[in-house]
């Protein structure tokens, strides 16, 4: 029997640090977000900011609080799973891969006519790599947004050749529906805007080279939708940038002062939220990437909330954590992110695994990173698969909501360090205390079958959405899609994917 192989592989990077972008050759062209980047000490006083919270004290040890039991839940895949039910992949191959359409979600939303979520679209015998939206009035039922025009794919970058679209953030509000991305090539991409009053009917704003070119790369990692404006942040050029629009289409440059003692540092912006004083964003700084927050009280103008004033407890100033996701509620501030782990497991000595981090505020300018745990075990499942967990909470976590006294997240984890034919899991987990304790709300898992599945290929969760009463899940699906027709081995695909679960009526 031949070696199995896949024929694409595709991770869209949803607020995880994005500081280069590569397309490469793997069989054919694959869009590999390569994830490394840091940022400064900062010197800017961040202005006060009130939020309805009082978690512990930073500094003080942290207590535990009694919480409601884990929400009772089912995470149902809705969307994905199989390639297009119209294509032949086994009488249809470029070289050695079945010429597919690929494609995958990392963001979601709600707009004025359901749910828009946006990511990336790839067709082998085409190549390159487009900007893709779907939507949905439930979460349920998905359809792909036509690119008429070739808004999400034939526009020019900046610099007028031909280039690579996708988008990472999408966000609803009173303007419309406004995404948020890139547009070039390798080390020169731009940042680039995509803008519909309804989710349907989608156009392109300018490419002003002033504004969201320049030198080096810049990139639009998440977008929000607040007081009459649209905030974009990202990074240009290595260091943290943020941008401004009143209508979504014509965007200018906010002022981010990002510095220590005059001397720049790499730095990232990857996600931003709205408080009852202004807008919060968070990142990485510094050469060892460790956590960074960002303070604005309009969206014009940020400054970089030193690490002395973060607090002792903080853990800012400790490399190789930025935070990548951030959410303001009921319980104040939370951010989430990642850390690299050493494995403890003497007989997987050379393999490591990103440990989650969670990190809550009062005000958005003291932070504590709390001692999470995550899934509490009883004796007699220290066999099962979740003892892998216990052992080094090899756990990824891609995005984070507030619902009343509960915080939700979203990501996989794997039930040991090996891939091969073990299952991948897309997993909701959820905190009643805060953030100190999380436990599974519900898990959907890739069962193993006879067909390999290659351990770069998996399920995984980008990000989620609440309406009135569900939550609603986006991400890609790997999936077998076709056999080879000379050789015997089995050629995969990256498809789009919905999750969705209700919630309890509590």
């Amino acid at each position: 029997m031949g070696e199995p192989r896949c024929f694409h592989v595709v991770s869209a990077c949803r607020r995880v640090r994005t500081c280069a972008i590569a397309l490469a050759l793997v069989g054919t062209v694959s869009l590999v977000v390569a994830c490394s980047g840091d940022t400064t000490e900062g010197t800017g006083i961040a202005p006060t900011m009130s939020v309805p919270m009082t978690p512990a004290t930073p500094g003080s040890e942290t207590t535990t609080t009694s919480s409601p039991s884990v929400p009772q839940v089912s995470l149902v895949q809705v969307f994905g799973g199989s390639v297009s039910a119209d294509e032949n992949p086994t009488a249809e191959f470029v070289g050695n891969v079945p010429d597919v359409d690929e494609s995958g979600m990392a963001a979601v939303t709600i707009g004025s006519s359901g749910f828009v979520a946006g990511g990336f679209s790839h067709t082998v015998a085409v190549g390159g790599t487009d900007a893709a939206v779907w939507v949905s009035p439930d979460g349920r039922s998905w359809q792909r947004v036509a690119d008429e025009g070739g808004v999400f794919g034939d526009a020019m970058s900046v610099n007028g050749a031909e280039s690579d679209q996708f988008i990472s953030d999408v966000a609803g509000g009173n303007l419309g529906v406004v995404a948020v991305g890139a547009d070039g090539r390798v080390l020169d991409f731009d940042a680039a805007v995509w803008f519909s009053s309804d989710g349907a009917v989608w156009e392109r704003s300018p490419d002003d080279s002033s504004v969201l070119g320049g030198d080096g790369n810049q990139f639009m990692h998440a977008v929000i939708q607040v007081g009459g404006l649209v905030v974009a942040v990202g990074e240009s050029d290595d260091e943290a940038a943020a941008w401004v629009s009143e209508d979504g289409r014509q965007w200018s440059h906010a002022e981010v002062a990002d510095d220590s003692d005059g001397v720049v540092d790499p730095s990232v912006m990857l996600d931003v939220a709205a408080t009852s004083d202004g807008l919060i964003a968070v990142g990485g700084a510094g050469v060892d990437s460790h956590s960074a927050v960002w303070l604005s009280a309009d969206g014009f103008t940020w400054s970089r909330l030193p690490d002395s004033m973060a607090g002792q407890q903080s853990g800012f100033e400790t490399g190789m954590r930025p935070m990548t996701a951030v959410a303001v509620g009921e319980q104040g501030v939370v951010a989430i992110g990642a850390q690299l782990l050493p494995d403890e497991d003497p007989s997987y000595a050379d393999s490591s695994t990103s440990g989650p981090l969670v990190w809550r505020s009062a005000d958005g300018v003291v932070w504590e990173l709390l001692d999470t745990t995550f899934v509490e075990l009883p004796e007699e499942r220290e066999s099962s698969r979740y003892a892998y967990l216990k052992r080094g909470s090899p756990v990824v976590l891609e995005d984070v909501i507030l619902v009343g006294d509960w915080l939700l997240a979203i990501g996989r984890y794997e039930s040991a360090p090996s891939a091969g034919a073990l299952p991948d899991f897309v997993t909701l987990w959820a905190s009643g205390d805060g953030g100190v304790t999380w436990e599974i709300a519900d898990e959907t898992n890739f069962e193993p079958a006879e067909l390999w599945k290659p351990p770069e290929l998996w399920r995984g969760a980008r990000a989620l959405s609440r309406s009135a009463d569900s939550v609603v899940v986006v991400g890609i699906d790997s999936v077998p899609a076709g056999e080879h027709p000379e050789y015997d081995w089995t050629a995969w695909a990256i498809t789009p994917s919905v999750w969705i679960a209700d919630l309890p009526a509590s």
